[in-house]
């Protein structure tokens, strides 16, 4: 089962297909991906791929990504 944490502020919860939307923007704006080691994404299913390559990552006991939720 994947971790969750929450604060006062924050939930911490597991990336999901949900938020492909979300990973897309934000990983589509240059000025976020500059100093990631990744060029910007272009298109919405290359979100799709790197929310797989997050839950793999896990799976895989090799690293793990939160989705950060305001409350």
């Amino acid at each position: 089962m994947f971790p969750e944490l929450d604060t006062n502020r924050l939930h911490l919860r597991e990336v999901t297909s949900d938020d492909l939307q979300d990973i897309f923007a934000c990983f589509s704006n240059e000025l976020v991906t500059r100093y990631y080691g990744q060029e910007a994404l272009e298109h919405s299913d290359q979100a799709q791929v790197l929310i797989d390559f997050f839950a793999k990552s896990y799976t895989e006991k090799r690293g793990l990504r939160w989705g950060i939720e305001r409350l």
